[in-house]
């Protein structure tokens, strides 16, 4: 498991995978872990990069209160997405999740 913090965020997530294939974000729906899509993860990972992430709540991620909303979690998100080289500009990733995420794809 991997870490990303910023000082209002702590983000836990794996990636698998080749990193020049088509990337997934897998975003668990509600408080939904890393740990629940284990098979899935090892499937997709032999065709895909895959990047399953936990939100706050779940497994080692957290966020300050004032970010623990949609809003706040997307743009965290989308920050962490950024600042790893994990770009939402084309269609080559897929995220897959709550669609209460939408915000991600704006």
């Amino acid at each position: 498991m991997k870490i990303y913090c910023t000082k209002d965020f702590t983000l836990s997530y794996i990636t698998k995978g080749n990193r020049k294939n088509q990337t997934i974000v897998l975003i668990p729906p509600g408080v939904g872990q890393v740990s629940y899509y284990k098979d899935l993860i090892n499937t997709l990972s032999k065709k895909y990069f895959i990047v399953p992430i936990d939100l706050p709540g779940a497994g080692k991620s957290l966020c300050k209160e004032k970010d623990n909303n949609v809003k706040g979690i997307s743009e965290n998100i989308a920050s962490f997405l950024k600042k790893t080289n994990i770009y939402i500009y084309s269609l080559s990733m897929l995220l897959i999740g709550c669609m209460m995420f939408s915000p991600l794809c704006c």
